[in-house]
């Protein structure tokens, strides 16, 4: 099974690091991080929020592979933007 990127895409048009997840499509991969939410703050997403799953194979091709972080210790946050 391919291994998919979890973003999250805020107001800003920012994509929010949430992690990396194994499924046979994308939509199995959220559904299994939606399983895992009462387990670990970290891997938490909302049921109602906007996610980007892209295949390994495909996101060091596309996207840009240098994040820049925010925040510091417990608030610390990793953003990553999309190549125009």
């Amino acid at each position: 099974m391919p291994r998919y990127h979890i973003f999250e895409k805020t107001k800003g048009f920012d994509y929010k690091y949430k992690g990396t997840g194994i499924g046979k499509s994308p939509n199995e991969v959220l559904n299994r991080r939606l399983s895992m939410a009462g387990r670990s703050p970290s891997l938490r997403i909302k049921r109602k929020g906007i996610y980007v799953c892209i295949p390994d194979s495909q996101f060091t091709r596309k996207y840009q592979v240098n994040p820049s972080t925010t925040g510091k210790g417990m608030n610390r946050k990793t953003v990553w933007k999309r190549p125009r």
